[in-house]
Protein backbone atom coordinates (compact mmCIF):
# COMPACT_ATOMS: atom_id res chain seq x y z
CA UNK A 1 0.00 0.00 0.00
CA UNK A 2 3.39 2.42 0.51
CA UNK A 3 4.53 2.42 -2.86
CA UNK A 4 1.35 2.54 -4.59
CA UNK A 5 0.47 5.30 -2.50
CA UNK A 6 4.33 7.17 -2.79
CA UNK A 7 3.65 6.56 -6.50
CA UNK A 8 0.97 8.29 -6.90
CA UNK A 9 2.24 11.37 -4.13
CA UNK A 10 5.83 11.17 -7.02
CA UNK A 11 3.20 11.62 -10.21
CA UNK A 12 1.74 14.25 -8.58
CA UNK A 13 4.57 16.70 -7.68
CA UNK A 14 6.12 15.68 -11.08
CA UNK A 15 2.82 16.70 -13.00
CA UNK A 16 2.38 20.18 -10.96
CA UNK A 17 5.67 21.97 -12.83
CA UNK A 18 3.76 21.23 -16.14
CA UNK A 19 0.44 22.46 -15.03
CA UNK A 20 1.94 25.65 -14.02
CA UNK A 21 3.54 26.69 -16.91
CA UNK A 22 1.66 29.45 -18.64
CA UNK A 23 0.45 28.56 -22.63
CA UNK A 24 1.52 31.61 -24.67
CA UNK A 25 0.05 30.63 -27.92
CA UNK A 26 0.91 28.46 -31.03
CA UNK A 27 4.26 28.12 -31.19
CA UNK A 28 5.58 28.33 -34.96
CA UNK A 29 7.89 25.74 -36.84
CA UNK A 30 11.54 27.15 -37.15
CA UNK A 31 13.40 24.08 -37.84
CA UNK A 32 13.17 24.67 -41.48
CA UNK A 33 11.92 27.92 -43.85
CA UNK A 34 8.11 27.23 -44.95
CA UNK A 35 8.34 26.09 -48.63
CA UNK A 36 7.83 28.16 -51.82
CA UNK A 37 4.62 27.65 -53.28
CA UNK A 38 3.24 27.93 -56.85
CA UNK A 39 0.32 29.25 -56.10
CA UNK A 40 0.98 33.36 -55.08
CA UNK A 41 -2.25 33.98 -53.49
CA UNK A 42 -2.06 31.41 -50.97
CA UNK A 43 1.41 31.62 -50.43
CA UNK A 44 2.12 33.20 -47.26
CA UNK A 45 6.15 34.46 -48.38
CA UNK A 46 4.34 36.84 -51.32
CA UNK A 47 1.82 37.71 -49.08
CA UNK A 48 5.00 38.96 -46.79
CA UNK A 49 7.02 40.30 -49.68
CA UNK A 50 3.78 42.27 -50.43
CA UNK A 51 4.49 44.34 -47.67
CA UNK A 52 8.07 44.70 -48.17
CA UNK A 53 9.31 43.30 -44.66
CA UNK A 54 9.18 39.90 -46.28
CA UNK A 55 11.62 40.96 -49.41
CA UNK A 56 13.66 41.86 -45.81
CA UNK A 57 13.31 38.32 -44.37
CA UNK A 58 14.26 36.78 -47.76
CA UNK A 59 17.20 38.21 -48.17
CA UNK A 60 18.54 38.12 -44.74
CA UNK A 61 17.32 34.64 -44.57
CA UNK A 62 19.78 34.06 -47.81
CA UNK A 63 22.46 36.61 -46.11
CA UNK A 64 22.40 33.67 -43.52
CA UNK A 65 22.64 30.96 -45.81
CA UNK A 66 25.81 32.07 -47.24
CA UNK A 67 27.45 33.54 -44.28
CA UNK A 68 26.85 29.62 -43.15
CA UNK A 69 28.01 27.99 -46.10
CA UNK A 70 31.19 30.83 -46.59
CA UNK A 71 32.13 29.76 -42.60
CA UNK A 72 31.12 33.26 -41.52
CA UNK A 73 28.27 32.11 -39.51
CA UNK A 74 29.03 29.48 -36.99
CA UNK A 75 26.00 26.81 -36.71
CA UNK A 76 24.93 28.36 -33.61
CA UNK A 77 25.20 32.24 -34.95
CA UNK A 78 23.25 31.30 -38.39
CA UNK A 79 20.11 28.99 -35.97
CA UNK A 80 20.04 32.04 -33.48
CA UNK A 81 19.55 34.62 -36.71
CA UNK A 82 17.11 32.13 -38.30
CA UNK A 83 14.76 31.73 -35.54
CA UNK A 84 14.96 35.36 -34.93
CA UNK A 85 13.55 35.70 -38.42
CA UNK A 86 11.24 32.92 -38.04
CA UNK A 87 9.69 35.35 -34.87
CA UNK A 88 9.22 38.11 -37.02
CA UNK A 89 7.48 36.32 -39.21
CA UNK A 90 5.22 35.04 -37.16
CA UNK A 91 4.98 38.23 -35.29
CA UNK A 92 3.65 39.80 -39.55
CA UNK A 93 1.04 37.41 -39.57
CA UNK A 94 -0.38 37.74 -36.31
CA UNK A 95 -0.40 41.62 -37.03
CA UNK A 96 -2.11 41.07 -40.56
CA UNK A 97 -4.51 38.92 -39.27
CA UNK A 98 -6.23 41.66 -37.63
CA UNK A 99 -5.23 44.52 -40.31
CA UNK A 100 -1.45 45.75 -40.22
CA UNK A 101 -1.48 49.13 -39.02
CA UNK A 102 1.20 51.86 -39.45
CA UNK A 103 2.57 51.62 -35.90
CA UNK A 104 2.95 47.60 -36.02
CA UNK A 105 4.48 47.90 -40.00
CA UNK A 106 6.98 50.28 -37.93
CA UNK A 107 7.55 47.57 -35.22
CA UNK A 108 8.23 44.72 -38.04
CA UNK A 109 10.89 46.97 -39.91
CA UNK A 110 12.58 48.21 -37.00
CA UNK A 111 13.42 44.27 -36.10
CA UNK A 112 14.26 43.66 -39.02
CA UNK A 113 17.02 46.04 -39.04
CA UNK A 114 18.09 45.27 -36.21
CA UNK A 115 18.44 41.15 -37.29
CA UNK A 116 20.25 42.79 -40.00
CA UNK A 117 22.56 44.48 -38.18
CA UNK A 118 22.73 41.55 -35.90
CA UNK A 119 23.76 39.22 -38.89
CA UNK A 120 26.07 41.74 -40.31
CA UNK A 121 28.20 42.19 -37.27
CA UNK A 122 28.07 38.54 -36.70
CA UNK A 123 29.41 37.52 -40.65
CA UNK A 124 31.88 40.84 -40.35
CA UNK A 125 33.18 39.11 -37.01
CA UNK A 126 32.88 42.34 -35.21
CA UNK A 127 30.70 40.29 -32.10
CA UNK A 128 29.89 41.67 -28.79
Amino acid sequence: MRPIAFALLACTFAAAPASAQIYSGAQVSRASAPPIRDNPRTDPVTRRIETGVGADLLQIRSDIRDGRNSGQLSRREARALRREGHAIAGLEQRFRDGGLSASELAELRTRVALLRDDMIAARSGSRD
